[in-house]
């Protein structure tokens, strides 16, 4: 069976959360997510996650909005439109 592509995933994390954002990146990795980036001073974690595990990280406290991080694609200047 094919491994599944991870998906890209951002995290707002509630006022008391924020308080402790290490510790609420070091859940979600426990729940499966590779954190990228912790953005202390909005409140917001990035990372992957395999798509399986994705709604486990709803379940960790200090979490407002768990979602899938759109990718987008922007075609260089000079691409034919």
């Amino acid at each position: 069976m094919a491994k599944a592509k991870p998906k890209s995933v951002i995290v707002n994390v509630d006022d008391q959360g924020r308080q402790d954002i290490q510790n609420v990146a070091a859940q979600l990795a426990a729940k499966g997510m590779t954190i990228e980036h912790v953005l202390a001073n909005t409140g917001v974690i990035t990372g992957t996650c395999p798509a399986n595990k994705f709604n486990n990280l709803k379940s960790v406290a200090g979490i407002q909005h768990v979602g899938e991080d759109p990718i987008m694609t922007i075609p260089p200047g000079d691409a034919p439109q």
